[in-house]
């Protein structure tokens, strides 16, 4: 598989990922969190506002996202930005589908948001030491 087919797999099959914040002064915070994919390579995710991670995006939108399932691993930077109404009914119903028997989004403390990379780098299978391939450079040549 070529990584732009590795990077398609893990965003289609892993149902979960970890996904880092940061304060505006710089202290950061990683999150184990469930998942479903929006368009491209958007994420879309869910939390409360009285989480961390919750707080950090809204002072610093800036994050990182890893997916991995063996051999393979990708690593995204991009901004979290809020939903429109249509992205978040399709959320929804992608979200209940991925992770049946969740509540999570009919919560009424529940806040959603999508993760937009703007780089992406893969970790290309059987190769030691590692190789990596980087398939989204929007401040580069990608």
């Amino acid at each position: 598989m070529n990584a732009i087919e590795i990077t398609e797999m893990l965003l289609n099959e892993c149902r979960h990922c970890v996904l880092a914040t940061a304060t505006k002064m710089g202290k950061p915070e990683v999150s184990f969190m469930r998942f479903v994919r929006g368009k491209k390579w958007e994420i879309f995710f869910q939390t409360f506002k009285t989480y961390r991670k919750w707080k950090n995006i809204q002072e610093n939108p800036i994050a990182s996202v890893s997916l991995y399932q063996k051999p393979s691993a990708v690593q995204m930077d991009g901004i979290i930005v809020t939903m429109e109404n249509e992205e978040l009914g399709e959320f929804k119903k992608a979200y209940a589908k991925k992770h049946e028997g969740d509540t999570y989004t009919v919560d009424p403390n529940a806040v959603f948001f999508k993760f937009v990379p703007n780089w992406i780098r893969v970790r290309m299978p059987e190769h030691y030491p590692p190789k990596f391939e980087v398939i989204l450079d929007k401040e580069g040549t990608k």
